[in-house]
């Protein structure tokens, strides 16, 4: 009894283990997977049931991995296992042949990724044959997930028509209203749901009618695979909404960029060869689908909640979430340690399954009960052409340029009310390296220190001004640009690009795009129509600064980032917090009142949040972006459950438009961060700013907001006029172009609550003398002919 008991205790320990192994390879951690389900296997008097889990979790592990030889090597200790097993008491044929299935299909892959096609042929023959065994219909998605591999292998031969059957096949399986036997269609999208297999099944095909299409250039190979593109990009968003976190929803969305670049490849060379604006809108809507999609469901989700959930059930949403970020970031910690403790993550694993529960419990509850919620929260879908178009209409004078960026291309759409042209630019090189170059330039006022940097510095500024914008002199009228950046591009102030220079190399000679036009910017084009069209704003004070006090420095030239372990004293943060509000009104939060306490409780009262202090960019772990106050730091994990009512969140600080560029998202900056709940535009920095010329600049933005002006025309202007009256050292971009702002541009009301007020008081007052003033005149002269008028 005492062994069996330690029997059973092992095969216990061993099912941990291989639940966290499954863990780890959904993290893509398959090193630290192998290393606990080899001490799985260690473990004494294991069941060969146990056995054969484990060994069909170390041969997926190496599947994932890539090591195919190990997956190979482990068919003769799965066999014995399985020999073993099939002699006990506990055997169940059909879970043997289930296990046998997905054993033989990983062996199957292992051996064509090898090249080894007739062994693989034979394995995948007999993956499909155990699963007819095990399972009592043949329209189980375990089939399909036989097919796809055994169609990819096919198509890796150029056998194509085998491939296609089986993409077809495993459709069929999961759609079974799919026509199995005409490759060209695909499923009607209504039949559409959240499935891998769906997703799987489309690329396969898009790939193999690309291929096609190369080998004869018949347009209805490529036409076939751009339709599948599309269908698949219905899918990515039906399975992006069945993930609970941000983190998995990103993971997803890189795995997709692949496919949208082939999809916008496709839809140029169709729209190139027969003009058909179809495929322009096809092309459009493709780029939309690869910006910043995670961000505007997550914004969807709080304005739905802010707009049809009681505040009791917004408030347990918001903690739920809270808790299972401070799980995953306590996960993070955990698997980061040099000698993690299994058990440990075992128990925040099974703590994170705990909370997933709760939020399908009331994501259930939700749909039950508040209807409009989902609905809500469904409609996040990305914007057409023809409704970009239609918004312009109310931006007279205005350009939208999209940029879409692939390996060696850069696909542009310069947009109006009217027009759209559509460009794709090539280039040889490296694009990356060129952007990063320029960045140097006017980030770090040291990398120009020489007349040759200079003119490198003015060569390297012409030379991305004349390749993306010099389409616009085919516009007419065009004051205004909305730039939508792409990739690395989301690193540049485009307003910095210097269209020509002075050969004397001095910076008061060049003119930059600043000079011709006024520049915004946005996430993507939904994202900018959500941020025109939102209108709910509950705040009525105008103005809430924010600068906190920190240690003491005596370097004349602080910088608002955070590189070093201590945060410099902001000697001029203050002086720009008073300044404005002496422009505007309102409240200021300085020193030890700048508390994060502060700002959580009354951020939501104020229509201009300006935050004058350090901030640091993660570019490793976007939740760790973070910006401080006077008592601690708030991360972007915080900042999304916020309910910001603010019309313009100003960071005056450093980096807070920089982040980690996650590919098929965007930038993951602390600006994101303020979007995702709830401002509609931000000013944010792409470089660590200088102190005091940051408080300069962001005066004279301030005085032109308070005189009418747009947002965008306003910081234009204050780039202008601190250009205007900087010494020569200080024309540097590096104290001027950081800033940019994005978003929503319409001018801020700021005299309505100040000065109505103010009519009221100043109306009663008056209306109260004269009462007075009558009733004591009524006194003296009770006749009423007294106050008749001749």
């Amino acid at each position: 009894a005492g062994m069996m008991h330690h029997t059973n205790d092992n095969d216990r320990e061993a099912k941990i283990l291989c639940d966290l192994s499954i863990a780890y390879n959904s993290n893509r951690e398959t090193e630290k997977a192998k290393k606990v389900l080899s001490e799985a296997l260690q473990l004494n008097n294991l069941k060969p049931k146990t056995e054969l889990v484990i060994l069909s979790g170390l041969a997926e592990t190496e599947l994932f991995a890539g090591n195919y030889a190990g997956v190979i090597s482990s068919q003769g200790p799965f066999e014995t296992a399985y020999k073993k097993w099939r002699v006990q008491n506990d055997f169940n044929e059909a879970e043997g042949n289930k296990y046998s299935s997905a054993f033989h299909q990983t062996l199957a892959i292992a051996q064509y990724k090898t090249g080894k096609y007739a062994a693989a042929e034979i394995n995948f023959t007999k993956a499909i044959d155990f699963a007819g065994r095990a399972y009592a219909s043949p329209n189980v998605r375990e089939f399909a997930k036989i097919y796809i591999p055994f169609a990819d292998m096919y198509a890796g031969q150029k056998m194509y028509d085998r491939a296609l059957f089986y993409y077809q096949k495993a459709m069929h399986t999961v759609i079974p209203s799919a026509d199995s036997s005409d490759y060209f269609r695909n499923p009607d999208t209504s039949f559409l749901y959240p499935e891998n297999v769906i997703l799987e099944s489309l690329d396969g095909k898009s790939h193999v009618f690309r291929e096609m299409y190369k080998m004869d250039s018949s347009l209805r190979f490529l036409k076939t695979a751009l339709a599948c593109d599309k269908i698949a990009m219905q899918v990515e968003r039906e399975l992006r909404r069945t993930y609970d976190y941000e983190t998995s929803k990103l993971m997803f969305n890189a795995l997709s960029r692949s496919r949208h670049e082939s999809a916008m490849q496709s839809a140029w060379t169709l729209y190139e060869i027969t003009k058909d604006t179809a495929f322009l809108n096809d092309a459009f809507y493709i780029s939309e689908n690869s910006k910043y999609n995670v961000l505007q469901e997550g914004l969807q989700k709080n304005q739905a909640a802010r707009k049809s959930l009681p505040d009791s059930l917004q408030n347990t949403l918001k903690n739920l979430h809270i808790e299972m970020n401070d799980i995953n970031t306590a996960l993070r910690a955990e698997r980061n340690k040099s000698e993690m403790n299994d058990f440990a993550l075992v128990q925040l694993e099974q703590q994170k399954f705990l909370i997933s529960q709760q939020l399908d419990s009331i994501k259930y509850y939700f749909k039950m009960h508040y209807p409009q919620y989902y609905k809500l929260t469904a409609d996040a879908s990305a914007a057409t052409l023809s409704e970009t178009k239609e918004s312009l209409k109310r931006h007279p004078g205005t350009c939208m340029i999209s940029f879409f960026t692939a390996d060696s291309t850069t696909y542009l759409f310069y947009i109006t009310a009217d027009t759209t042209v559509f460009k794709n630019i090539n280039y040889t090189g490296n694009m990356d390296s060129i952007i990063t170059k320029y960045k140097k330039y006017l980030a770090q006022p040291g990398a120009i220190s020489s007349q040759n940097d200079f003119f490198s510095f003015a060569e390297t500024g012409t030379h991305l001004f004349t390749k993306y914008f010099s389409t616009l002199s085919e516009l007419k009228n065009i004051q205004n640009l909305i730039v939508i950046a792409d990739e690395t591009f989301a690193y540049l102030p485009f307003e910095s690009l210097v269209i020509n220079a002075s050969h004397q190399g001095s910076f008061e000679q060049v003119k930059y795009l600043l000079d011709n036009y006024i520049i915004s910017y946005a996430f993507s084009a939904s994202l900018w129509q959500q941020s025109t069209e939102y209108t709910d704003h509950e705040a009525q004070a105008i103005f809430a600064g924010f600068a906190p006090a920190f240690q003491q420095d005596d370097n004349k030239d602080v910088m608002r980032d955070c590189l070093n372990q201590s945060l410099g004293n902001l000697r001029y943060n203050s002086e720009e917090i008073t300044s404005i509000q002496n422009t505007l009104g309102g409240d200021d939060y300085l020193s030890s009142n700048a508390t994060s306490n502060n700002f959580l409780e009354y951020a939501r009262n104020y229509k201009i949040l300006h935050l004058a202090t350090h901030a640091c960019a993660d570019d490793t772990d976007p939740s760790n972006c973070r910006i401080y106050f006077s008592d601690r730091s708030i991360t972007s994990d915080e900042l999304y459950f916020l309910n910001i009512n603010a019309q313009l969140v100003t960071l005056s600080a450093c980096n807070t438009g920089t982040g980690k560029l996650q590919s098929g998202e965007g930038v993951m900056s602390l600006s994101r961060a303020f979007v995702y709940a709830g401002c509609p535009s931000i000013v944010m920095s792409l470089w660590s700013v200088d102190d005091r010329s940051t408080g300069q600049l962001m005066n004279l933005f301030y005085t032109e907001l308070k005189n009418g002006k747009n947002k965008d025309e306003a910081l234009r202007q204050a780039k202008l006029k601190y250009l205007q009256t900087a010494d020569k050292a200080h024309q540097h971009p590096y104290y001027w172009a950081a800033f940019i702002q994005s978003g929503d541009t319409a001018p801020i009301e700021m005299h309505k609550e100040k000065y109505t007020l103010a009519y009221l008081i100043t109306g009663f007052a008056v209306f109260i003398a004269t009462f007075m003033l009558i009733r004591r005149v009524r006194k003296r002269h009770p006749s009423k002919d007294h106050f008749k008028l001749s």
